[in-house]
């Protein structure tokens, strides 16, 4: 599996380019939003002045980029269309500084001359992978398409961004230092934002992101809206946070933020960039002077990349990359210094939190005024030999917010219980048996974490398959949730297969699969009140099945990130079932209760209580009937090479499979030696499976047998099965001797349909008949489409300890196929293809050759692909497998295609992409442009006219098919004047209690003028008009809306009712 880093450039480039870059429902809410951006229009003639004086560092460095990057252009744009890209660079730059409320101040990462990122680069730098070259007109609509997407952002989500950026400050307070306000975004984000692995790594899962908006998930909205992002998403968002945190460094006294150029060198905030082998953004942070590394992203799914054994949860959440050094990140990184992009490898030096309180800590960290709640391990799994099970020791820790003293409340394997001042309170049974389950749940599961929540004072923290609930006012334990057998649907909505797992009822239709008696990976309650619980599978994406068969035989490895999968890939990205349990309702009185059995497993006892239907909440003192724990039911797997438990997944090579009681023994008389043979079958209880011991037998003949009377043996039989010893004795009968030994004479006797056979038996001996039924099977060869099928009808019967067989034989015909094509006629444009499909009743049926009578015509491949080359008609003619020859005719015909204009006029050096192909077969494509006068006007094969000198010019498109269009493109000294204007209604009714509001959409032709189209109302107490043409009813009244471009107008008639 490829990184998460990786081919970020690639991802962005195809959001970017594509039409669909905003989903049409935003920009359609976009239209309607009152709030709209600032006017960040700038002409090219004042962007450059501005790039010419210098005082814009950042613009003056675009503007000698471009000029540099011209040189080198195969086509080099004019020095106007030039000027119109440095324009749009300054356009999104004054975006950002005239929205640092959605988009923050903009860090000097890009802009920096100590980080290799140029200006055009950084733009460059999210659509090649550093291996292609990109033109200029291609970054120009790269760089239009972010000015879009952030405007649309803006205006729809930015109330949303807003609120999620309250949410953040809000869990900050003024006793906290800088760096623990910065542990707490960083704990935020983590937990609010999920990495969008599915966009990521689409094509190694096989999912479509055609309609996926990529580039929001490299920006603040995508991970604080959409919470969903990529490692630079997590780093916008994480920059932004920190910044808005931090208002007296970002902000003036009077709360407006302040200009890059007023901060200054007094930011805190950055981003860094690691090159490859995949790209990889994230943080550089100041505190107290000194500036350290962050990385929310690589922290938040550090079980699902860095670990690689379970996918990402909320409750799993590391402190690795928090604030941590250069030289740190080069080691943990396996990375140098040249593949580095920072300004701050000389600055990141600091290592005075490299061991600090929060290092290890691999869960949310929770607080309130007193204390900061975490779980911590005392074992550094870090350094463990690969395939041992190693236990963490976790505990259950308050860290005093003012003393920094630390009290263990909870030691996991001890039982040991304090109180929050310290008190100690004795061993709980209930940890102490849950610890027990955990060492067995370890052994099985991959990437298991205890976790804490801190709700409504009190902790909620998972051990085992239960939820446990700390209160500290009373300092009582008490259980709040116990998972047992659980169902699993998948959401379809979920991208990532192994992040779609939720609980549902077991007899739903949609049940992906059930399990029993699984412990959580992770523990979490979002905001809203919400716990999440997640449910640990070993559904893995690794195996071959990908989340349809369960891996078994988990042998962890051990690294810089504690446990890893090393290199098993059985278990990369174990599934989690996600369970949701609404608090206010769990802490409620409004329960219905119901009787529950639960059957004891290998790891826990069984019992019957009363549980909630809704949410799953026991009934406190509602347990009874316990039943003792089954033991294991080992299995031996021969692909794995050990004894795995077919109930819990417990692998253990010293084991005895399954679970064996006394055996039954059976005895039997063998005629023809005269002994007794004996087997001991032994039953195992949990399976039914059957193992068959053969036993030593010792006997004693108490009576020999005659023709008409039994005889009888006394036999002992003794064995040896899994180092027990078992033995029993029996008398054993012996059978008359009957009429086994003699020849009997046989006759079968058949029905005409064979379906009834009867065998007359007769003993020469005593004179004896005997009419027998004898059992017939069928043994059917179907007729094939090729050779004739058998019947063969067997008769057989048992008769004093013999069996008859007697056979019959039939004859079934060949098969008929009845091949034909699917058309008898097949119509076609040049250029089209279509295929030709057999249908037959023979259902392996095919073309074994297939041929056209004109190849000049239609060209047909081996696969019956009818390809249309030229205008005609041609014969198409195939043998089948089955020896049948079908035919068709294929008719061709030349497409036709058309463009927007025929005739247009062009001011002299001015440009135009407005004429375009406006219909053709959906096959065919453009293979040319041509000009009849490229000295009067030039096109480009891109279809970019250009005016030249004054005079007549014919463009002419030629396509694939054959087919051409022309236009005639009139070149003249003078301006473009629109000579006729079209609005879409002349007459408009709105109301002040309805309708509001219309969109007046104006056309002017010739389509390459250029004239500006205003509006005009004739009375703005009753209808104003935008700039933009939409009308507003203000009261009721008449007005007349006046559309003018150039020397032309329209008028339209509003009026406005109650």
């Amino acid at each position: 599996m490829k990184g998460y880093g990786k081919r970020i450039s690639a991802w962005i480039l195809a959001i970017l380019l594509t039409v669909n870059m905003i989903s049409p429902d935003v920009w359609a809410e976009t239209e309607k939003s009152e709030k709209q951006t600032s006017d960040i229009e700038i002409s090219a003639e004042a962007a450059v002045e501005e790039a010419k004086k210098g005082d814009d560092e950042g613009l003056a460095a675009v503007y000698e980029e471009l000029q540099e990057r011209n040189e080198e252009e195969e086509e080099p744009l004019s020095d106007d269309e030039l000027n119109e890209v440095l324009a749009h660079y300054a356009q999104l730059q004054k975006l950002f500084e005239e929205n640092p409320d959605y988009l923050g101040i903009a860090v000097p990462f890009f802009l920096d001359k100590q980080t290799e990122e140029t200006p055009l680069g950084a733009i460059e730098a999210v659509i090649v992978d550093g291996s292609d070259e990109i033109t200029l007109e291609v970054l120009d609509q790269t760089i239009l398409g972010m000015i879009q997407s952030l405007q649309a952002y803006i205006q729809y989500y930015g109330d949303q961004l807003l609120a999620v950026r309250d949410q953040a400050l809000a869990a900050l307070d003024d006793d906290m230092s800088d760096m623990e306000k910065c542990l707490v975004l960083h704990d935020f984000l983590a937990n609010w934002c999920e990495f969008d692995v599915a966009y990521l790594e689409a094509d190694e899962l096989g999912l479509d992101n055609s309609n996926v908006d990529g580039f929001m998930k490299s920006t603040v909205f995508g991970a604080l809206v959409d919470r969903s992002a990529v490692c630079i998403g997590y780093a916008s968002a994480y920059a932004y946070l920190v910044q808005c945190a931090f208002p007296e460094i970002y902000k003036n006294a009077d709360g407006t933020w302040k200009t890059r150029e007023e901060i200054g060198d007094d930011y805190m905030i950055d981003i860094a960039k690691i090159k490859s082998p995949e790209r990889h953004y994230f943080n550089a942070v100041k505190l107290d002077g000194q500036w350290y590394y962050v990385d929310t992203n690589f922290d938040d799914i550090m079980v699902q990349h860095k670990q690689g054994v379970r996918v990402e949860s909320e409750g799993n959440l590391h402190h690795i990359y928090f604030l941590y050094s250069h030289e740190k990140m080069l080691k943990l990184e396996y990375n140098t210094d040249d593949n580095i992009d920072t300004a701050y490898k000389e600055l990141c030096t600091d290592d005075s939190y490299e061991n600090a309180w929060f290092r290890t800590i691999n869960t949310p960290i929770s607080y309130d005024e007193d204390n900061w709640y975490f779980v911590r391990g005392q074992v550094d799994t870090r350094k463990k030999p690969a395939g041992t099970y190693v236990d963490k020791e976790d505990q259950m820790i308050a860290r005093n917010r003012k003393t920094d003293e630390e009290t263990v409340l909870i030691d996991y394997k001890t039982g040991q219980v304090k109180g929050l001042d310290g008190t100690e309170l004795g061993e709980d049974s209930e940890i102490l048996n849950e610890y027990q389950a955990d060492l067995i749940y370890n052994r099985i599961y991959a990437g298991l974490q205890h976790t804490l929540c801190l709700y409504d004072g009190k902790i909620y923290f998972n051990m085992g398959n239960k939820v446990f609930c700390y209160d500290m006012d009373s300092v009582k334990i008490s259980l709040f949730k116990e998972y047992n057998q659980i169902s699993a649907k998948r959401d379809p909505d979920v991208r990532f297969i192994g992040d779609s797992f939720y609980t549902t009822d077991e007899d739903g239709e949609d049940v992906a699969f059930t399990i029993n008696d699984r412990p959580l990976s992770s523990l979490y309650i979002d905001s809203e009140g919400k716990m999440i619980a997640f449910l640990a599978t070993n559904y893995t994406y690794g195996s071959e099945e990908k989340y349809s068969v369960e891996s078994k035989n988990y042998r962890p490895s051990y690294g810089s990130f504690g446990e890893n999968r090393g290199t098993d890939d059985l278990f990369l990205w174990c599934a989690n079932v996600k369970d949701i349990t609404d608090m206010d309702h769990a802490l409620g009185s409004e329960h219905e209760f119901e009787k529950i059995t639960i059957k004891p497993t290998c790891i826990h006892k069984g019992y019957e209580e009363l549980r909630c239907s809704q949410c799953g909440i026991s009934q406190a003192g509602s347990r009874e009937n316990d039943t003792d724990k089954k033991p294991h039911h080992y299995v031996y797997d021969e692909k794995e090479e050990t004894n795995i438990c077919t109930m819990c997944g417990f692998a253990d090579r010293e084991a005895k499979e399954h679970n064996y009681g006394k055996p039954e023994f059976v005895f039997a008389y063998e005629k023809a030696d005269g002994n007794v043979t004996c087997q001991a079958v032994f039953t195992c209880t949990e399976c039914d499976n059957v193992k068959k011991v053969d036993c030593k037998v010792k006997q004693e003949m108490l009576r020999e047998s005659s023709c008409g009377e039994e005889g009888l043996i006394r036999a002992k039989a003794s064995c040896e099965f899994q180092g027990e010893s078992y033995e029993k004795t029996e008398v054993v009968d012996i059978d008359a001797l009957g009429h086994e030994d003699q020849e009997l004479q046989t006759e079968f006797i058949w029905s005409d349909d064979k379906s009834l056979c009867y065998v007359h038996f007769a003993c020469d001996v005593c004179g004896k008949e005997w009419n027998i039924q004898a059992d017939i099977k069928k043994d059917i060869q179907d007729a094939t489409y090729f050779e004739e099928g058998k019947a063969v009808y067997t008769a057989s019967c048992q008769f004093e300890g013999r069996t008859y067989e007697d056979k019959q034989s039939e004859v079934i015909p060949v098969k008929k196929a009845e091949a034909k094509l699917d058309q008898n006629i097949y119509r076609l444009y040049t250029t089209e293809k279509t295929k030709a499909k057999l249908i037959s009743n023979y259902e392996e049926d095919g073309f074994v050759s297939i041929e056209s009578s004109d190849e000049n015509v239609a060209k047909v491949s081996k696969y019956g692909t009818i390809t249309a080359v030229s205008p005609g008609t041609a014969e198409i003619t195939a043998e089948t497998k089955t020896g049948e020859k079908v035919e068709a005719v294929v008719v061709v015909k030349i497409p036709k295609v058309t463009l927007t204009a025929t005739s247009v006029p062009l001011q002299l050096k001015k440009s135009t992409t407005a004429i375009k192909v406006k219909s053709k077969i959906a096959t065919d494509e453009v293979k040319k442009w041509s000009s009849s006068n490229s000295s009067v006007a030039y096109v480009s094969q891109s279809g970019k006219i250009t005016a030249k000198r004054t005079g007549t010019a014919k463009i002419t498109v030629t396509m694939k098919s054959g087919a051409t269009a022309t236009c005639t493109v009139k070149v003249q000294s003078s301006p473009v004047r629109t000579t006729k204007l079209y609005v879409n209604r002349t007459g408009v009714t709105l109301s002040m209690s309805g309708t509001k509001t219309f969109k007046i959409v104006a056309t002017r032709y010739p389509i390459t003028s250029l004239e500006t189209i205003t509006y005009k109302s004739s009375s703005t107490s009753v209808a104003t008009v935008s700039k933009y043409g939409t009308i507003t009813a203000k009261k009721a009244g008449t007005a007349t809306i006046t559309v003018t471009c150039g020397r032309v107008s329209r008028k339209i008639t509003v009026t406005v009712k109650k």
